[in-house]
C-alpha cells in the first residue's frame, strides 16, 4: 500500500492462483467512495512494491520475477497522474527479493526486501544505487536476512535488519546516503559497526 495525498493505493498478488493473479487499485484514503482499478504495468509477476509521493501525482512501483538463488529480475515503472499511465524507468538491480518500497513528501525511495541491499533512488526511479555505509548488511545477518527501510521524511528513514545472526537498527538523516547503526538492547557480536 502507498498514499499519495488524499489517494491511496493498493497491489495485492495470490501466488496460490494456477497462474499468479494480481490487481492494482486506487481510490480517496478517507474511504469516502469507492475504489477503482488500474492498469497493472508490472504483467505477470511474482511481487511488487509500490511508493508514492506525499502530496503528488507520482507513484512508483517495482514488479519482482520469481525469485530465485538470491537474485530476482525487477522493473520498475513511473505514473506522474496518480496511476492512470504508466512509463519504464530504470530497473533496481537483480540482488534479492523486492517487499517493500517507502518514500516521504519528495525525498528518495528506498527499496527493500530480503536477501537484498536497500536500493535507494534519490530521482523516483531514474537510477538506483546503493549506501556504502549499508554495504552487504543484509548479507552480514545471515541467512534469508531482510533489511527493510521506510521513510520518515524527506532526509529522514530507518532501516530495519533482521537475521539469523543480527538484528539491528539503522538510521539515516542525510536522505540515505549514509547509516549509522543503533544500539537496542543486546547487539550480537556478528552485527557490523
Amino acid at each position: 500500500m502507498a498514499i499519495s495525498g488524499r489517494t491511496g493505493f493498493a497491489y495485492a498478488t495470490w501466488l496460490d492462483r494456477p497462474v499468479s493473479e494480481h490487481i492494482l487499485l486506487a481510490g480517496p484514503a478517507d474511504s469516502a467512495h469507492r475504489w477503482h482499478r488500474l492498469r497493472d504495468p508490472c504483467g505477470p509477476s511474482w511481487s511488487a512494491a509500490l511508493a508514492a509521493e506525499h502530496g503528488g501525482q507520482r507513484v512508483l512501483i517495482t514488479c519482482g520475477t520469481e525469485p530465485g538463488a538470491g537474485m530476482q529480475i525487477k522493473q520498475a515503472c513511473l505514473s506522474a497522474d496518480a496511476g492512470r499511465t504508466w512509463r519504464r524507468v530504470a530497473n533496481p538491480p537483480p540482488g534479492g527479493y523486492v517487499g517493500d518500497a517507502s518514500a516521504a513528501w519528495t525525498g528518495p525511495v528506498y527499496l527493500s526486501g530480503g536477501r537484498m541491499d536497500i536500493y535507494i533512488s534519490w530521482s523516483f526511479g531514474q537510477s538506483w544505487h546503493t549506501s556504502a555505509s549499508l554495504d552487504n548488511a543484509a548479507g552480514l545477518a545471515g541467512a534469508g536476512a531482510i533489511l527493510t527501510a521506510t521513510a520518515i521524511t524527506s532526509t529522514r528513514a530507518v532501516a530495519l535488519q533482521e537475521g539469523v545472526n543480527c538484528k539491528q537498527v539503522w538510521l539515516t538523516t542525510d536522505s540515505g546516503h549514509h547509516w549509522t547503526p543503533v544500539t537496542v538492547g543486546h547487539r550480537p557480536a556478528r552485527c557490523p559497526q
